[in-house]
């Protein structure tokens, strides 16, 4: 239903008010870029919330430490649920070991989605395939308000979480064609290319609990060794989306792929 959403949201980060009704999945209440931001981390952080920091640390002439690791101040949902999720039993990771409490969900689960955004950008047709430039793993999602009220982009990597948003203190128009993909990215790709300057390129960890394997894209389902083979053979790309990551385990019919994924599933 919808209010485990609402709760998984506002776990996640976001604290503005979120009423539970069906319109929430098409975007029907705004929220704050931090709030954006800070939630699309946690599927980098393999499932962790990290607080936001706004002020790292302010000293006197003398070196002593006057403010350090000040959060910033995010709305607060003045109307929470009715809903009591503090009284939940305790959630658990899929290997049966509980969560700390920044752990607000599991690491296979935080994989999955972060492989899922990860085609935006790596689709030769996503909405994001500009960022590719960057020459490192990316991930994320491009969006746009309806009239082109405003628009942005929010992706991440192993190390960075970022976000870019563009519109007018009033609401109004940006012009013809100015989507997050085009006039949001930019600025979220100059933005990381030099936040990544000293930074080595790295791929997503990939945590237990995770297997892969191949797929046969005409009916999706796992392909076998013959299908396989026979497309080898012919020279036949599987194409985009051969691949399935799946938060599971499998009866070892179709050996797992050690390569990159395009696409994931929880099963």
């Amino acid at each position: 239903g919808i209010r485990p959403i609402v709760n998984l949201s506002h776990q996640l980060g976001i604290r503005s008010h979120l009423a539970p009704y069906p319109s929430l999945a098409l975007g029907a209440h705004a929220v704050t870029l931090v709030e954006m931001t800070s939630a699309y981390s946690v599927f980098a952080a393999g499932g962790r919330r990290v607080e936001p920091i706004f002020i790292r640390r302010v000293v006197d002439r003398d070196g002593k430490v006057l403010v350090e690791n000040l959060a910033l101040d995010r709305p607060s949902d003045e109307s929470p649920p009715t809903w009591e999720s503090a009284k939940q039993a305790p959630q658990v990771l899929a290997d049966g070991v509980p969560m700390g409490p920044d752990q607000v969900m599991s690491p296979s689960d935080a994989f999955l989605v972060a492989d899922l955004l990860r085609a935006p950008i790596e689709h030769p047709g996503g909405t994001a395939a500009k960022a590719r430039v960057l020459g490192r793993p990316l991930a994320g999602k491009t969006g746009t308000t309806d009239d082109h009220g405003d628009c942005w982009f929010i992706g991440f990597s192993t190390d960075i979480a970022a976000g870019a948003w563009l519109g007018f203190d009033v609401r109004r128009n940006l012009g013809k064609g100015e989507t997050g993909g085009r006039a949001a990215l930019p600025i979220w790709i100059d933005f990381m290319r030099e936040a990544h300057l000293d930074k080595p390129v790295r791929q997503f960890p990939v945590p237990e609990g995770v297997s892969y394997a191949r797929v046969d894209p005409s009916t999706g389902k796992l392909a076998d060794d013959d299908l396989a083979t026979a497309a080898k053979a012919l020279g036949i790309d599987a194409g985009w989306g051969d691949t399935l990551g799946v938060s599971g385990t499998f009866d070892g019919s179709v050996p797992p792929t050690t390569g990159g994924t395009d696409t994931a599933a929880a099963a």
